[in-house]
């Protein structure tokens, strides 16, 4: 008896500290003390029926969201629980306390199974922050359920930069959407790598009509220009070397930029092969054939190109 006196005591000053602090109503007061009261007693039941009540005053306060879960939580009232949430956020336009209140939302959406209660919860939160990171969890979710256009859609309509947007484009195959969003971050951000992403997106999209040197020296131009400002990232200074040495536009210039990624990523059995491939072009057939024994028995060989050069390069005198 003497410990609950004790207990009961601390939460009113604490109350009473609150109250001070965020002018919070008598009647505020009184519920808060009842329902920690209730929470560290184990009666989440009661908690639960206290904490309710707070939902119908004009001032919640985002100190109590956390306290408010773990008294929810464990009870049997969820879903009455989310239509209460719900229904608070729906009248009230405190962003800061909204966004918590959302947080909760998720955790009672994931005890429920409710995937489309969860993203709707972080969709929420996006409008709210309009924080990048949390667009990848949205993206993610409707990855989940296989809804990519569902996540193309909500990305455009809230007028998204990042790179996420970019990436679902290329999977559906949506290339004249991902040439028009890298000219757009382009002239953003001016980020080397929307000249390489646009390079490959021009050779991508390339139909058998149109002008092969044409859309080659666009290409190619793109990709020197990404180089120049700094961009080297592995893929692209491969594929920008392949077309230099594949076309004999400038075999050596290619070399090196192949070394380069392979410097960044040794292994990788499409580099060396396209580095086999420059030596091959310069007769120098004993490198070119050495470099292709080290990727022979791998997977990277199915592929056609690659066993059309392994063929070339094993009669290379």
């Amino acid at each position: 008896m003497y410990w609950n006196h004790i207990i009961i005591l601390s939460f009113v000053l604490f109350a009473s500290f609150l109250n001070a602090k965020n002018n919070l109503s008598f009647n505020e007061d009184k519920l808060i003390i009842t329902g920690i009261f209730y929470e560290e007693n184990k009666d989440y039941e009661n908690s639960y029926l206290t904490y309710k009540k707070l939902f119908k005053e004009e001032h919640l306060k985002i100190y109590l969201m956390e306290d408010i879960y773990y008294a929810l939580h464990s009870n049997t009232h969820l879903n009455e629980t989310i239509k209460m949430i719900k229904g608070y956020i729906h009248t009230h336009k405190d962003n800061e306390v909204n966004k918590d209140l959302y947080n909760v939302l998720i955790k009672f959406y994931k005890k429920t199974q409710d995937k489309e209660g969860v993203l709707d919860a972080y969709k929420s939160i996006y409008k709210i922050s309009k924080r990048e990171i949390d667009t990848y969890t949205i993206i993610y979710l409707y990855r989940q359920n296989n809804d990519m256009d569902g996540a193309i859609d909500f990305l455009e309509k809230n007028n998204f930069k990042g790179p996420g947007l970019y990436g679902l484009y290329m999977i559906k195959h949506s290339y004249n959407k991902a040439m028009a969003f890298t000219d757009k971050i382009y002239k953003i951000d001016k980020d080397p790598i929307w000249l390489a992403r646009k390079a490959m997106l021009i050779l991508k999209t390339a139909k058998s009509t149109d002008d092969k040197n044409m859309i080659l020296k666009k290409a190619l131009f793109l990709f020197s220009k990404a180089i120049k400002y700094g961009y080297h990232y592995s893929r692209y200074l491969n594929y920008y070397g392949y077309l230099l040495i594949d076309n004999n536009i400038d075999i050596n210039k290619g070399i090196k930029l192949i070394k380069k990624a392979l410097k960044i990523k040794p292994n990788n059995g499409y580099y060396i092969d396209s580095l086999a491939w420059g030596y091959y072009k310069i007769k120098e057939c004993k490198k070119a054939y050495t470099l292709m024994k080290k990727i022979v028995d791998k997977d990277v060989l199915k592929d056609t190109v690659i066993t059309k050069h392994w063929n070339a390069i094993q009669k290379c005198k």
